[in-house]
């Protein structure tokens, strides 16, 4: 079951891998490290619980997750609801 768009029980590698499975494994992990540029917060812990993340932070994951894939629109409902300023200002900047 996601919980606001990754898997609580996953680690943030591992909902950054589900973000890219259509793209095969190498693919996959050439994005996941491009999106660890853009999410350095993400990158510090990857083997980190996403269900023991703030909700900014798992905000934040699920934006990656979206952004592993490469899609061409990314189509986001309300994308600062629930975060925090800090948060917002990232959030925004890198879309």
């Amino acid at each position: 079951m996601t919980e606001q768009g990754v898997f609580p029980n996953l680690s943030i590698k591992e909902n950054l891998e589900v973000g890219g499975y259509s793209l095969g494994r190498a693919a996959a992990q050439r994005r996941i490290t491009e999106v660890y540029t853009l999410f350095p917060d993400l990158a510090a812990r990857p083997r980190e619980l996403a269900g023991s993340l703030s909700g900014g932070q798992r905000k934040m994951l699920a934006v990656a997750k979206a952004l592993v894939a490469g899609p061409e629109l990314l189509v986001m409902d309300e994308p600062s609801s629930g975060l925090s300023p800090r948060y917002v200002a990232e959030v925004v900047s890198i879309l």
